[in-house]
C-alpha cells in the first residue's frame, strides 16, 4: 500500500510540474513575441473633486474651472485624446454653458475629449437615465456614446424594484435609477496615414467583469479605457484595490488599460500588467489629489490566448477534475 501511495505521489508530483512548466513556459513565449506600437499620446486629468460638489450647481464653474487648467498642462505638447474621469460633467451635456466651456477646453487642448457624463432619453414618454462615457469631438459634436452596462446594484439602480415598487422607500431614496446600456460600443482614435486606434470604455467596476472586458477586445479594442470616480471612499486603500482589476484585465488581453480616477488612482497600466506610470505626488507619494498627467500608450498587435478562447482552460480543469474523480472513486468499483 506504501509503494501504491508513493507512486501515486510521484505520477501526480510528475503531472504538476509538467503543467506549471507549460503554463510557465507558455507565458515566457508570449512575452517574448509582444510586438507593440507606441503612436498614442493621452492627457488624463484627475479633478479630484468632493462627492458632494459633483453636482452642485454653486460649484459648476469651479469644477470645470479645474478640468480646464489640468487639460491644458496634460495637453502641452499635443495628445492624440483628452480623458476625464466617470461622471466628471457637473451637469447635463446639452446644458447652454456646458457646452461653451467644453469648446473653450478642446479648443485650446486641440484634441478630442473622452469624459464620463450623466445622460437621459426618453423612452416610452420616461426619462431614462444613463452613466455614459462619450467622445467629443474638438468641435464640440458628440462621435460616441457608451452607456454603462453592469451598473451597481443598490448604487446605481435598485434590483427588482418594477416588481417591487415600495422597495426604494424602504430602503433608501438616494439611491440611483440608473438604466443599464445595451450595446458594446467602440471608439476610435484617427491618426494622419495611420490606421484608426480603437478603444473601449470601462465605467466605474466594470472592469471586474473579466467576459466583459473580453467582449470589447473580440470586439476590436486595441486598449481600454476604466473611468471612474471612487471619491466615495475618499483618501484610502480602496483606488489601489480597485485599480489591481484594471492590472489583471489588462494581462488577460494583453492591452493597456489606461485608468482616470476621480481622485485617484490613474495611472498606465502596460499589456504586461505593469504599472508604468501614474499621476501622484513625487514629494509626498499622494495620489489622491488633483494632477494630470499625458500617457504613452503601447497598443499590442497579438490577441492573447484568453481572448481568443475565453475560459476554456478554466473548463478543461474542471472536465480534469471530473476525469480524476471518476478514475479514483468510480472505476475501483466497476
Amino acid at each position: 500500500l506504501k509503494k501504491e501511495n508513493k507512486r501515486a505521489f510521484v505520477l501526480q508530483a510528475t503531472i504538476f510540474c509538467i503543467i506549471l512548466g507549460l503554463y510557465i513556459g507558455y507565458g515566457a513565449f508570449s512575452l517574448k513575441k509582444s510586438e507593440t506600437d507606441t503612436n498614442l499620446r493621452l492627457a488624463v486629468a484627475q479633478g479630484s473633486i468632493e462627492q458632494f460638489k459633483k453636482w452642485d450647481p454653486a460649484y459648476r464653474d469651479y469644477v470645470l474651472d479645474r478640468y480646464e487648467t489640468l487639460t491644458k498642462e496634460a495637453a502641452e505638447g499635443g495628445v492624440d485624446l483628452v480623458v476625464w474621469p466617470e461622471t466628471a460633467m457637473p451637469g447635463f451635456i446639452d446644458e447652454c454653458d456646458i457646452q461653451i466651456r467644453l469648446l473653450k477646453v478642446m479648443k485650446e487642448a486641440n484634441a478630442p475629449l473622452f469624459s464620463g457624463a450623466v445622460t437621459y432619453k426618453s423612452e416610452k414618454g420616461k426619462d431614462c437615465f444613463f452613466n455614459s462615457a462619450i467622445l467629443f469631438s474638438p468641435d464640440g459634436t458628440i462621435r460616441r456614446q457608451y452607456d454603462k452596462i453592469h451598473l451597481v446594484p443598490f448604487g446605481e439602480y435598485i434590483p427588482f424594484e418594477s416588481e417591487i415598487p415600495f422597495f426604494r422607500s424602504v430602503i433608501d431614496k438616494e439611491i440611483g435609477n440608473y438604466t443599464k446600456g445595451e450595446e458594446f460600443t467602440i471608439f476610435e482614435i484617427t491618426k494622419e496615414n495611420e490606421r484608426p486606434y480603437k478603444y473601449a470604455a470601462l465605467i466605474c467596476f466594470e472592469d471586474i467583469f473579466p467576459e466583459l472586458t473580453r467582449r470589447f477586445a473580440m470586439e476590436g479594442a486595441d486598449f481600454l479605457i476604466n473611468i471612474t470616480n471612487d471619491a466615495w471612499f475618499r483618501e484610502s486603500s480602496e483606488q489601489f484595490q480597485h485599480a489591481q482589476a484594471s492590472v489583471f484585465r489588462a494581462v488577460e488581453n494583453r492591452t493597456s488599460v489606461i485608468r482616470a480616477a476621480n481622485n485617484g488612482f490613474s495611472c498606465y497600466i502596460s499589456p504586461k500588467g505593469i504599472i508604468e506610470d501614474s499621476i501622484y505626488n513625487k514629494n509626498t507619494g499622494n495620489i489622491y489629489k488633483e494632477g494630470s498627467k499625458t500617457f504613452n500608450i503601447k497598443v499590442e498587435k497579438n490577441r492573447s490566448f484568453y481572448t481568443s478562447y475565453g475560459d476554456i482552460f478554466v473548463c478543461a480543469c474542471f472536465a480534469f477534475l471530473i476525469l480524476c474523480y471518476f478514475i479514483d472513486f468510480c472505476l475501483p468499483r466497476i
